[in-house]
């Protein structure tokens, strides 16, 4: 069953809307290749993009798919936590016991700040979850290995085009993980669904005027993403192609699903690498009872 705002005034079926809370995968096109991240440290983090020439994700040169995969989150309030960041910092090395009575105050009025600042990020969560996402929209990209953002450098220069702004991995979200889909071409415009295939562009917000960009050359050997481009913040933007990976709000296409006592097989991805005749005896002996 198609919903009615995926099908066009000529009553063709249209690319599946992008949602809230669905898991992305962003091609890029510059590249070309998938935007990725595999070190989930901060001050050894780099966003690359693994040269390929295909859009399956399956097939990508790849550490691990979910080094890809990003979940698609709103913009979210992030004061409250800033100001217990900075009172914790102010605390550091004390223990509570010898807290001064205005420093416990001040700790407990931050953690309470903070606190109702978590439910009301989470409550609008659940409102927009499954609404789709249209174009001139802030999104955030929460990156499914690193359970961190993928953000926006204020002090750090691209390793490969100094006039370019690094990217980073932050675990709290900020305006420096917030980002405006625009579309690359005229075909869309802002208050359009963005749909799955689609070209877009992403702005940073905190940063304005400025856009994720595929690099011209590749890492090299002195990084572990040697034969990827760097994906990092320019004036000049990239061509983004949004891949779903998994969304929570389709409808399910139960003939894609095992049924009890169906037999079904695990094939590795490189047989040749099992002992000889391993993988007849596991094909043979696994069902689903």
């Amino acid at each position: 069953m198609v919903d009615n705002e995926d099908i066009d005034a000529t009553g063709q079926a249209l690319a599946q809307t992008v949602r809230m809370d669905d898991s992305i995968t962003l091609f890029c096109d510059d590249g070309p290749g998938f935007v990725f991240s595999q070190v989930s440290s901060k001050s050894h983090s780099k966003w690359a993009v693994a040269r390929q020439g295909d859009k399956d994700v399956q097939n990508a040169n790849l550490p691990n798919i979910h080094a890809a995969v990003f979940q698609l989150i709103g913009p979210t309030k992030f004061k409250a936590v800033k100001g217990l960041r900075k009172a914790q910092k102010q605390l550091k090395g004390k223990s509570r016991e010898d807290f001064k009575p205005e420093e416990h105050k001040l700790l407990s009025k931050a953690e309470q700040g903070a606190r109702v600042e978590e439910e009301d990020n989470r409550q609008e969560r659940i409102r927009l979850s499954g609404k789709p996402i249209v174009y001139g929209q802030v999104i955030q990209l929460h990156h499914a290995l690193t359970k961190k953002f993928l953000a926006v450098s204020t002090t750090q220069t691209s390793a490969l085009e100094p006039s370019n702004m690094q990217l980073d991995l932050l675990e709290d979200a900020g305006k420096k993980s917030q980002f405006r889909v625009l579309p690359r071409y005229k075909v869309r415009s802002v208050g359009d669904q963005v749909r799955v295939g689609d070209q877009i562009q992403l702005e940073s917000i905190k940063s304005e005027a400025q856009f994720l960009h595929c690099s011209k050359s590749n890492f090299g050997s002195l990084y572990v993403e040697a034969s990827s481009r760097e994906l990092n913040l320019s004036a000049t933007q990239s061509a983004l192609t949004v891949l779903m990976h998994f969304s929570p709000h389709g409808k399910p296409n139960f003939q894609e699903y095992l049924r009890v006592n169906e037999q079904f097989s695990f094939v590795p991805r490189n047989p040749f690498q099992l002992p000889c005749g391993a993988l007849n005896d596991f094909c043979q002996h696994v069902c689903l009872g």
